[in-house]
This record gives structure tokens, C-alpha cells and sequence, in this order.
């Protein structure tokens, strides 16, 4: 069964900031990458455990998609995926 995923405020500012970034480094290849990063996000609906444990909490979990991370959590009871930050892979790991 597949679960729901879930978008915080926080990352629909993310997704902005990605899609500038993607325009700004990758001239026309926006179109591409932005809707690829989403795609990346929903496999997480099948495969919910995809993405590795991030060190700081045990039950966050990180997916890369290069060079963005992106971080969610693993909601069982409700079968949901919330996904809590995107964050490019050179900045600092967050401590969620």
C-alpha cells in the first residue's frame, strides 16, 4: 500500500530555493531537474525506506538527489511521509 506524502511549508520554501538554484546553475535544464527532484520524492510513497537514517535522529531518514538531500520522516500509523527539509548536499547536515 502506498503511502501519502506530505510537504511541509518549510518545504515548499526548499523546493522555491531549489528551482532558483537549478535556473541559475543549470540554464534550460530547470524544466528537467525540478520535476525529476519531485519524481525522486514520490518513489519515496512505494519505497518508504529508500532513504538512509540521518545520524542526528533515528527516525528521520535522507535521500540524495544530486546535489540536493532530501529529509523526511517515516509516519507509520497514519502510512504518511513527511518530507521535512531539502537542503543542497555541501551545506552541513541538518539536526532535525
Amino acid at each position: 500500500m502506498a503511502y501519502k506524502v506530505r510537504y511541509t511549508n518549510e518545504v515548499l520554501a526548499d523546493l522555491e530555493e531549489v528551482t532558483e538554484y537549478a535556473d541559475s546553475h543549470f540554464p534550460g535544464g530547470a524544466e528537467q531537474f525540478s520535476p525529476g527532484l519531485l519524481d525522486q520524492i514520490e518513489v519515496l510513497a512505494a519505497y518508504p525506506r529508500i532513504g538512509a537514517l540521518h545520524f542526528a535522529r533515528s527516525n528521520a531518514r535522507k535521500l540524495h538527489y544530486s546535489p540536493f538531500v532530501i529529509y523526511y520522516r517515516i509516519v507509520e500509523p497514519q502510512q504518511r511521509i513527511d518530507i521535512l527539509h531539502i537542503s543542497h548536499g555541501s551545506r552541513r547536515p541538518l539536526n532535525l
